[in-house]
């Protein structure tokens, strides 16, 4: 009797079809090519993969911005923009000088040094958060129309190359 082994079965395209356990004649009557290993696993198998790997990405490109900022603080930005951007014009109402001169006072800093921050990160921030969840709307359709694992992986790439595009935007000013 014929000892069965485990063959890495391939088709004549190259196509990945799988283990066959059999004795090397009932391997070589199947037609199919022997490999050494498995393929790589497909790094999209399906949406759902998909759409973690772009929540994942999301949070991650977004953190370069939010570095170790609380929610509640990331929530109060477009209002310290504000703020700051009035402090610096000259047009601040008494209650936006109190907050800008209460957080600079806090941190160590002039009101203005303060204003002229925010306003700095602003300027790079805001565009960027305004921009994300289009983005990632835009994602979630090509990715509901994707069919295979390399027509997801095409459009996530194309979503952090776009991401990444207005990034060197804003930076260039």
């Amino acid at each position: 009797m014929t000892k069965q082994l485990e063959y890495h079965a391939y088709d004549a395209d190259g196509v990945y079809q799988g283990v066959v356990i059999a004795t090397p004649d009932q391997f070589k009557a199947t037609g199919f090519v022997a490999g050494n290993q498995q393929p790589e696993p497909l790094l999209y198998p399906d949406h759902a993969s998909a759409l973690s790997a772009l929540h994942a990405w999301i949070k991650t490109f977004l953190a370069q911005f939010v570095g170790n900022a609380t929610p509640e603080e990331v929530v109060s930005w477009p209002g310290k923009a504000i703020d700051a951007a009035a402090y610096i014009a000259g047009t601040a109402t008494d209650k936006q000088k109190a907050l800008i001169e209460i957080e600079a006072t806090a941190r160590g800093g002039t009101p203005m040094e303060l204003a002229n921050l925010i306003a700095a990160n602003a300027a790079v921030y805001d565009p960027i958060i305004r921009a994300v969840p289009g983005l990632r709307r835009a994602t979630v359709v090509a990715l509901g129309a994707a069919t295979t694992s390399d027509d997801r992986e095409a459009v996530l790439t194309a979503a952090k190359a776009t991401a990444e595009a207005l990034l060197a935007q804003v930076m260039a000013g």
